[in-house]
């Protein structure tokens, strides 16, 4: 906890206060008389843990609204010539809408709803079954603060930099948040992979500012003004890389990949994708040169995803014992030195903090990351 008071004496430009409660939404909550008395019987059925005890308890959305709206009701008191706010999460187990406790008007609720880039991803703590979609309507219906702050996970290599671009999915994503009452929006995380995700990334930002927008036009609009004579052939590409993502994605298991993502993005694929750019930089070799240097950059960002799958691949076959000669190690090594080469070539196409140590990428590949090939 805090003093506002204090807060305000440090950034007198601070109108939003955080009361939400830990990160640790299964376990960890006050089952004392008073907490209970906020929770409302008919909430929406959730799975609780504490230690040495599991069981089917409401939903704390009614509990967390009556407590952010008694600290926001204690602000107008405290300081009744400024707007300040009391922010709130809707997570966890507080994710479904409250049934009777209403937001008041100095109250913004930061909506978890992770439907982003995994549009019919169920709620897991739900027991009904709902859906993340499902539960921030039922918040745009109780409050007009609703600010939306989703986790995108990783459906399709999204967090590793490979092309998991679901451009319609996410055209429909945000309109569908738009509809719903959405004031703002915080993304946890967009990583910056700019050579494998570019195009997410422009529609993102453009549907952000204007959702009613026309999402396949801000594509084309993209695709022309960055590649010019190669639009056509690089908007097949992007479309292909799309129409992969989304069989990979899959839909027997909704939120999450159907298939290994190593063995997804396998030596054909990867060569139809190589194909497409190399019909680009064919018809732009006559164009300024600006725009082959972009479909280059994107390439980058194909070379990497082709490196370090084959990287897993390689280091699975020399964990299991079938690298007697050493040659699949050297491989691996080999395929790093190449991935080094691409980070000091194209400095921006990937985020490559996120693959090699150092705060620049500047040493060696990460430990403990997905495909690092470690010491065998």
């Amino acid at each position: 906890m805090y003093d506002v008071e204090e807060k305000i004496e440090e950034n007198p430009n601070q109108i939003v206060f955080n009361a939400s409660p830990g990160d640790s939404w299964q376990r960890g909550h006050c089952i004392c008389e008073d907490c209970r008395e906020w929770d409302h019987p008919d909430g929406d059925r959730r799975r609780y843990s504490w230690e040495g005890l599991s069981q089917t308890y409401v939903a704390l959305s009614d509990r967390d609204v009556t407590f952010a709206n008694k600290v926001a009701r204690g602000l107008k008191e405290r300081f009744p010539d400024r707007d300040l706010y009391v922010y709130m999460y809707a997570y966890g187990n507080s994710r479904p809408a409250p049934v009777a406790a209403v937001p008041d008007d100095n109250v913004i609720i930061g909506n978890v709803a992770n439907f982003l880039l995994r549009s019919d991803l169920p709620d897991r703590g739900s027991l009904a079954g709902k859906t993340h979609r499902e539960q921030f309507a039922g918040w745009g219906e109780v409050t007009k603060n609703h600010f939306w702050r989703p986790n995108t996970g990783s459906p399709v290599g999204w967090q590793t930099g490979f092309p998991d671009v679901p451009l319609q999915r996410t055209i429909d994503d945000l309109k569908f948040a738009a509809e719903n009452g959405w004031m703002g929006i915080y993304i946890d995380y967009v990583r910056e992979f700019w050579s494998t995700q570019g195009p997410m990334y422009y529609l993102m930002a453009q549907l952000t500012w204007n959702p009613q927008q026309d999402g396949q036009e801000i594509l084309s609009d993209y695709y022309q003004r960055a590649f010019g004579p190669a639009a056509e052939e690089m908007e097949a590409y992007w479309s292909y890389m799309e129409e992969l993502r989304e069989e990979c994605y899959g839909d027997e298991k909704p939120g999450y990949s159907d298939h290994d993502l190593v063995e997804f993005y396998n030596e054909q694929r990867l060569d139809h994708a190589v194909a497409l750019l190399n019909q680009a930089g064919k018809k732009a070799v006559d164009g300024p040169e600006i725009y082959r240097r972009r479909i280059d950059f994107v390439r980058a960002g194909l070379d990497f995803t082709r490196l370090l799958t084959e990287c897993a691949r390689l280091m699975k076959s020399v964990n299991d014992g079938e690298d007697e000669d050493g040659a699949k190690r050297e491989k691996v090594l080999e395929n790093w030195e190449k991935i080094r080469r691409l980070q000091q070539k194209y400095p921006s196409a990937m985020r490559w903090r996120n693959i090699f140590d150092g705060f620049r990428g500047s040493g060696p590949p990460r430990l403990g990351s997905a495909y690092y090939p470690g010491d065998n």
